[in-house]
């Protein structure tokens, strides 16, 4: 079904990059590999090399190198004899490249001496090809750590704090991307004279490959540490895709891909749109171009192609087994429970919730605690407290208020009257400012008034809450009446 979707078309014309152009230049130097599907060996010649070996994963591959070894001639056909079957699905091509990544470097791993030695029975152009092909695996991990290089030369560049290794920006910014040009015009034009690829064509097949560069490096990494892997088998038949569980499955791709935009961005406000600042932009507009690739097409893969009626044959074959087993299974079992339970939670959340408000509260009649209009008195108490009912209480809080009330009025009153008399004195106020405001004061002014500001002011805050719950329950028990 590769003419009917985009992804496909750019799968297939991914893959006929290795038979169209891979293999058919190493064919010249009679280096292939044997690809297992719609490949030939001669009986002879595997019972001659032992057989299969059973512990490396592409087994296909590894048994290519020991007929080699032994002299065989390999021959390479360029047509097709049969149709093989995609992976439909972006995960299912993730766990193909996975596996043949693994596989790639345990055939390095075990052969590698082979492969170097010029005593071996293997010429230089089989040596050369199939070296370079195992070492080719290790590209994505090489741009993984190129990657990183250039985040933080980035990091460097924005922070105004370039470090040591940002000496060779010139040389170490220029060569990438002449690099990637040189293989972006090979790759294309390659393509296009094989396969008859357009630009936008060829450049999602490329795509393709390189949304699998961190599979790729995270399997080269893993087989260099694990002698065995699981054989992961590609599924050949599209299952039921989410969006939340395909973005899971690239998280790691879609960090990588944010970061790198948004450290673009910053690059370009900070360098000022500088040369070494567009030029580091672009490799982090590559990286990000990597890495992003995984996440569009993971979300992307809810839009493929309907199967054809083999596929969905062999889908019902497979599929239903496995549902059925899982349903008998305990943890099926146990997820049925833990579904029914959710269902009887959820229609009794639903049918509690479907319940009218209620209008009126019982304990209306209930008044409330002082702590609630505790911010309310104080614009109240200013006018109270030059009010009769503070004297009959507590003298001095009233004739601190009035104190406090006309503070740079009548400083020289605050001066006159020590004790708690002068309630009458601000009455008086008017009359003595003509006659003893000028003589007398001059010299005691300066001395009593910082003693009898402070004085009051530190006495205040004792009284000032007694009279607050005195007046504050008063206005509250007031308008039951009214109603």
């Amino acid at each position: 079904a590769w003419e009917d979707s985009g992804f496909y078309r750019a799968c297939y014309v991914g893959f006929g990059y290795f038979f169209k152009v891979g293999m058919v230049s190493r064919a010249r130097r009679r280096a292939i590999i044997f690809a297992g599907t719609m490949g030939l060996i001669r009986r002879s010649a595997l019972e001659d090399v032992g057989g299969w070996h059973e512990r490396i994963i592409t087994e296909d591959a590894e048994i290519s190198i020991r007929i080699l070894d032994r002299g065989y001639r390999p021959v390479y056909l360029p047509r097709a004899y049969g149709k093989g079957i995609m992976p439909l699905t972006y995960e299912s091509l993730r766990k193909q490249r996975y596996r043949w990544a693994f596989g790639g470097i345990q055939i390095l791993r075990r052969h590698w001496r082979v492969l170097a030695s010029p005593r071996s029975q293997l010429t230089l152009g089989q040596r050369y090809d199939n070296l370079m092909g195992g070492l080719w695996w290790f590209n994505d991990a090489l741009t993984f750590g190129f990657a990183i290089f250039v985040f933080v030369a980035a990091i460097g560049a924005i922070a105004g704090r370039p470090f040591v290794v940002q000496r060779l920006t010139g040389l170490g910014l220029v060569l990438p991307i002449v690099f990637i040009a040189l293989n972006l015009v090979r790759y294309l034009w390659a393509l296009g004279t094989t396969m008859s690829a357009g630009p936008a064509l060829a450049l999602a097949a490329l795509r393709v490959n390189m949304s699998l560069s961190w599979v790729i490096a995270l399997a080269c990494v893993k087989a260099l540490v694990q002698e065995r892997a699981v054989f992961l088998r590609t599924p050949k038949f599209r299952g039921v895709t989410l969006a939340i569980r395909e973005v899971r499955l690239v998280w790691v791709e879609t960090v990588l891909g944010a970061v790198s935009v948004v450290t673009l961005g910053l690059v370009l406000l900070t360098s000022a749109f500088s040369l070494s600042g567009l030029m580091l932009a672009g490799l982090l507009g590559w990286t990000a171009l990597v890495y992003a690739s995984a996440t569009s097409y993971a979300l992307g893969d809810p839009t493929r192609a309907p199967m054809g009626r083999g596929l969905a044959e062999k889908a019902r074959l497979e599929v239903a087994p496995r549902i059925s087993r899982a349903a008998r299974s305990p943890q099926g079992r146990a997820g049925v429970v833990l579904l029914g339970a959710v269902l009887v939670v959820g229609v009794a959340t639903l049918a509690e919730s479907s319940r009218p408000p209620v209008a009126e509260l019982p304990f209306d009649t209930v008044p409330q605690g002082p702590v609630a209009r505790l911010p309310t008195p104080p614009p109240r108490l200013a006018p109270g407290a030059s009010s009769t009912p503070e004297p009959s209480s507590s003298g001095g809080a009233g004739s601190t208020s009035a104190a406090t009330a006309f503070p740079g009025s009548s400083s020289t009153h605050a001066t006159t009257p020590p004790g708690p008399l002068p309630s009458p004195a601000a009455s008086s106020a008017p009359t003595p400012k003509p006659t003893t405001s000028v003589p007398t004061p001059p010299a005691p002014v300066p001395t009593p008034a910082p003693t009898a500001v402070p004085t009051p002011r530190r006495t205040p805050p004792a009284p000032v809450p007694t009279p607050a719950p005195t007046a504050v329950p008063t206005p509250p028990r007031t308008p039951p009446p009214h109603p």
